[in-house]
């Protein structure tokens, strides 16, 4: 989910952070620790302090990151899912897939999966009516969708698709975007889309209709953190 900072921040702050990211897996130990989450920050704060009456770099991104969290509440609970299709041929043998992330960007799980013969439109509003329908059965409430297809997401958004010939996928979508959950429709480059893309790539011919990974496939670990 996109994130948006105050201008308090200055261009020293990325030193900040590198420090803090060596700090976080220093002492990643502290958080693997029995009790609640709090008694982990505090030995961590604690651990980090420079004793100097000095701001440590680990101490002013907790600090930063509190008041921001603090101001924004309804930013934390929205999750935001990405989805992609895939057709060789167009229409020719197709696929779908997607991620859902939560608010820094944590993996919540993935699915993926066939469609047989379909077209490259078929398989983009697919893959968002499957991921709709899996986020609604898993319990999430506040949820942006993110796809690459500028026509899928015209179409859902349109008043009148009775003519169109994926107007049954299209109906099915806004069904269940009209159901009691806050939904989000956005648009986002290829380039930014690259998990879900992979997850529909990655299913085989003779795999099954639909699988929902909760954990992330080992060839999407690192693109999934990158975006």
């Amino acid at each position: 989910m996109t994130l948006y900072y105050s201008t308090i921040l200055s261009t020293n702050c990325k030193h900040f952070f590198g420090y803090a990211v060596w700090a976080s897996i220093s002492y990643r130990w502290i958080w693997k620790l029995p009790g609640p989450q709090k008694f982990g920050l505090f030995i961590w704060l604690c651990d980090n302090s420079s004793g100097r009456g000095e701001m440590s770099p680990i101490r002013f991104l907790t600090v930063l990151w509190t008041v921001w969290t603090t101001r924004n509440p309804s930013v934390i609970n929205w999750v935001k899912m990405n989805t992609d299709g895939a057709a060789k041929g167009n229409p020719g043998l197709s696929s779908f897939g997607g991620v859902i992330r939560n608010s820094i960007g944590g993996w919540e799980l993935g699915f993926m999966g066939k469609i047989s013969y379909a077209s490259n439109l078929v398989a983009e509003l697919w893959a968002i009516r499957e991921g709709l329908q899996i986020a609604w059965e898993f319990g999430y409430r506040h949820l942006i969708v993110e796809s690459d297809s500028t026509v899928a997401l015209q179409l859902l958004t349109s008043q009148d698709t009775n003519f169109h010939p994926a107007d049954t996928l299209v109906r099915d979508c806004k069904a269940l975007i009209c159901r009691q959950w806050a939904i989000k429709l956005q648009h986002v480059f290829r380039e930014a889309n690259q998990v879900a893309d992979g997850l529909a790539n990655l299913i085989s011919s003779n795999a099954n209709s639909l699988y929902v990974l909760t954990n992330p496939q080992v060839g999407l670990k690192t693109p999934c953190w990158q975006m």
